[in-house]
């Protein structure tokens, strides 16, 4: 799959939560559910591969997955909202 297909099918996801420093994404997750898994089976992850790195979220009592583990392999930058091939400051 190419960057630019892969970073359009993370950009599709919605993000209940993340935090970042200005340089650092230190997480970005998302709820797991039929679409994220989905998306994330396109990206090459299994399901059980999804399973054993979700995490449970107390407060939404939701399990989540982080995307920072995969993400980096297609986006270089996280601008609050979307997943970009570039930082912004290079194009």
């Amino acid at each position: 799959m190419e960057r630019n297909q892969a970073i359009a099918l993370l950009n599709t996801l919605e993000i209940f939560d993340y935090d970042a420093d200005g340089e650092i994404l230190i997480y970005a997750n998302v709820e797991v559910n039929e679409k994220s898994v989905n998306v994330l089976n396109k990206l090459g992850l299994s399901d059980k591969e999804i399973e054993f790195e979700q995490n449970y979220c107390e407060q939404k009592q939701k399990y989540y997955f982080d995307l920072t583990k995969i993400v980096w392999k297609y986006a270089e930058w996280f601008d609050g909202d979307k997943f970009l091939m570039k930082r912004p400051d290079e194009y």
